[in-house]
């Protein structure tokens, strides 16, 4: 590479914006478009000035690099999680660049069985980048989603397990999440040209995307949708939101090609957010002012507000963030002092509930892999500046 002297300067071009009644002049907006050659001209210019600026750093560079890669232990595999009738994990294997997902059938000492090993996957593409990967209720299916842009492109493909063979063509263009309905259903969200998730579709094994349903449409540009399914799964859930309002459908997953029903209809600044377990929905919601919000759950054949129950009173102290049931219990995750709280709930005034202490004053602690909804354990991730991950 010839020696570059000069930065490159971005050239001006006005583009006149209005935002909610306000105008500004943007002379840099057309750097937005980045499959243009003009932008990629320009980011090849800024990347080959600063590796000549840098370049007396290259030596330094590949030490660090050295040094924290023999930090690393390069084979590895993860603690292995249960889901039904397989081990599921994965590994990094020394002198691969990628993760190989795995599973095993019954018990760990049964023999393996490689789902996806993403080095042979990305050998044709210079970036490959695994964003999902869900199994479908019958263990047969492997659904996962790819970028191979780096621009946070996704697609879905899907693999039967029994064949190894991947359906084509794959489901383009999808947003953050997708779920499996039944063992030959796949709801997805789909983005906008804003890259905003707007639109759930429902996808048949073996149909072509084309044909898919679209299910749901969000036409108020502020609001996203995104899709989840119940830890025991049996209902999908639905949730259009702003950055202060909620509102989530839900659908029985007896019958997948069913409608989804409204929970509780959107308003401004009520927040909430939806489990199931046993006959009732469990909603941790900001409503009755309850910033910090708290937990109620209604049964799921009576979802009006006179129903609602409330299983854990608003404090201005603590903020209730999200919960996990499980058959036998349910884990609910505060926020106090600044911290991160983990309590075990069985039921109202039941003396089993209990708050889990943890060694230090300062710490991260966020859920593990629990996927066995009938499960006497609960798997967590601990953390701090001195106890490693």
């Amino acid at each position: 590479m010839s020696e570059v002297t000069k930065p490159p300067i971005a050239k001006k071009e006005l583009k006149k914006l209005e935002i909610h009644g306000v105008g500004r002049d943007d002379y840099y907006f057309w750097l937005r478009f980045k499959e243009n050659q003009e932008v990629i001209d320009y980011l090849t210019a800024e990347n080959d000035y600063t590796k000549e600026k840098t370049k007396h750093l290259n030596a330094f560079t590949e030490e660090l690099f050295l040094e924290m890669k023999n930090r690393i232990k390069e084979d590895d595999e993860s603690v292995p999680y249960k889901y039904k009738d397989y081990y599921y994990y994965d590994k990094d294997v020394k002198g691969k660049e990628y993760k190989i997902y795995c599973r095993k059938h019954q018990n760990l000492d049964a023999e393996e069985e490689v789902l996806l090993d993403l080095n042979e996957l990305a050998k044709d593409f210079e970036y490959y980048k695994l964003r999902t990967f869900k199994i479908s209720p019958n263990q047969k299916f492997l659904a996962y989603s790819v970028d191979t842009t780096g621009y946070e492109k996704f697609f879905i493909n899907i693999k039967d397990l029994e064949t190894n063979e991947t359906y084509s063509p794959g489901i383009e263009n999808i947003g953050w999440n997708f779920e499996w309905g039944d063992d030959s259903t796949i709801f997805y969200n789909v983005r906008d040209e804003a890259q905003r998730p707007y639109m759930l579709k429902r996808h048949i094994l073996g149909d072509l995307p084309e044909r898919d349903v679209v299910i749901f449409e969000e036409h108020d540009i502020e609001r996203r949708v995104s899709v989840w399914k119940s830890r025991d799964h049996k209902f999908l859930f639905m949730k259009s939101e702003s950055t202060l309002s909620s509102e989530i459908r839900f659908l029985d997953l007896n019958k997948p090609l069913g409608k989804f029903k409204i929970f509780y209809p959107r308003e401004e600044e009520h927040e909430y957010i939806i489990s199931h377990k046993d006959d009732y929905f469990y909603v941790v919601t900001n409503s009755e002012n309850s910033t910090n919000f708290r937990l109620i759950r209604t049964p799921v054949e009576n979802i009006g507000k006179e129903n609602w129950e409330e299983i854990l009173a608003h404090n201005r102290d603590v903020r209730v963030q999200y919960i996990e049931p499980f058959e036998q219990f349910m884990v609910i995750y505060k926020r106090e002092e600044g911290l991160p709280k983990v309590d075990i709930f069985y039921e109202i005034n039941d003396e089993r509930n209990h708050s889990i202490d943890f060694p230090e004053s300062v710490y991260s602690v966020w859920r593990g892999n629990n996927h066995e909804y009938t499960s006497e354990f609960y798997r967590l991730n601990y953390t701090s500046l001195v106890t490693p991950k």
